[in-house]
């Protein structure tokens, strides 16, 4: 995987040079012999180099890129859809930090767009794209605590957004589902209704060898401790029973391995040590064992190696007329400039669009009260302009 180089601590822009779209499989790994130029995780580095704002540069072997993990990033002509501005963490992450001491990746952008002509409360509308990853607990999130948007494009108290899973994949990297009208959820939230993120669902850093010692559910390291460059107390206890420290660690979601010592050898330590991202085994001077939490999900079991459970959010503001604009669900960024050239809202909700002539787009709305996604297909005329027309009364869009 490419390294993510941090290029401004401020606003915290990544940028990718390159990145591989191939995910392995056997007739790649076939094709390109000794050098394997494929991708665990190619969702994510098409994502980040999207909306990183930087060049985007597919770096697969001749005739093994994969066209259509391409065509997320891009239109017809190869014109990429990027954000109004690169990602940057959202505040939340810095004070869950702060507050409770975990580090999330919860990482966001967006695209605005200007209402011409607006009979609504909002001469402007956002639509916010966020990528999470790595959450050790389940988190909510409010329009709030969405980017700061600039020229009065603001999230504002009365305003609801409809929130969309745009594309995830899970510890065996097998469910990216990517395609237009792959079937979604629809969340709407607002003031007081959040999105709730679940926590991260990842397999354990070590799995527990047949040759070692262990029980169910934690494989047992004699002589050993839990140890890691990432490792985090969340519990020590100097009187704990080995069983008590064990419930500890069940008990905490963010538990990987706990210490345990019935009779340690350092004065006044405690017997129970309780850690979330412990990632190795280290030896142990003070007589303690480890106990690795075990998981259904074993590193030898998962169908990809190295794939980063996450998800991919949509954040779409409700106009004053009850439509909800998707835009292309296909891409990583549905209602790019780039694509989306104006907006005028009057008696109808009018968009103009831009694209290569003859290009088909695959348009997603929600119409006022409904609580699914609807598509219609339009074709981008010669001049290299579609316009789209939703009506209030019809409750329905069209291509015009």
């Amino acid at each position: 995987m490419p390294k993510v180089r941090f290029v401004s601590i401020t606003e915290s822009f990544i940028q990718i040079d390159v990145s591989f779209v191939t995910r392995p499989n056997p007739i790649f790994l076939l094709l390109a012999g000794d050098y394997n130029c494929t991708e665990p995780n190619p969702e994510i580095q098409t994502i980040m180099a999207v909306l990183s704002g930087g060049p985007v540069g597919p770096g697969d072997r001749l005739n093994l890129t994969d066209k259509s993990m391409v065509l997320h990033a891009c239109t017809a002509a190869g014109k990429i859809v990027r954000p109004d501005r690169p990602l940057a963490p959202l505040d939340i992450t810095f004070q869950d930090y702060v507050n409770h001491g975990y580090v999330a990746t919860i990482w966001s952008s967006y695209s605005t767009h200007q209402i011409q002509n607006g009979n609504r409360a909002h001469d402007c509308a956002s639509w916010h794209y966020i990528f999470v990853s790595d959450l050790p607990i389940d988190r909510d999130i409010y329009p709030k605590d969405f980017l700061t948007v600039p020229d009065g494009c603001g999230v504002t108290e009365d305003m609801n957004f409809v929130a969309i899973e745009i594309v995830k994949q899970d510890k065996s990297g097998l469910d990216a589902n990517w395609s237009a009208q792959a079937e979604r959820s629809v969340h709407f939230i607002n003031s007081t209704t959040p999105l709730s993120l679940p926590a991260a669902d990842r397999p354990p850093p070590f799995s527990c060898p047949e040759t070692e010692n262990h029980t169910e559910p934690y494989c047992i390291y004699k002589g050993k401790y839990c140890d890691g460059i990432d490792r985090r107390e969340v519990y020590e206890g100097q009187y704990d029973s080995e069983e008590e420290c064990e419930a500890k660690c069940t008990a905490d979601t963010r538990c990987t391995c706990f210490s345990y010592s019935q009779k340690p050898r350092h004065p006044n330590a405690s017997k129970c040590r309780v850690y979330n991202k412990a990632n190795k085994l280290s030896d142990s001077k003070n007589g303690y064992d480890a106990y690795v939490k075990r998981s259904e999900f074993e590193s030898s079991e998962r169908n990809n190696v190295g794939a980063i459970p996450f998800t991919y959010w949509l954040l779409v503001p409700i106009f004053e007329s009850g439509f909800a604009i998707v835009g292309e669900l296909d891409k990583v960024v549905p209602v790019s400039r780039k694509r989306f050239q104006a907006f005028e809202e009057d008696t109808d909700l009018v968009m103009k669009l831009s694209g290569e002539p003859g290009e088909t787009v695959d348009f997603a709305y929600i119409p006022p009260a409904g609580k699914q996604i609807v598509h219609i297909l339009c074709t981008i005329d010669a001049p290299g302009i579609l316009h789209v027309t939703c009506n209030s009364e019809n409750k329905d869009c069209r291509c015009t």
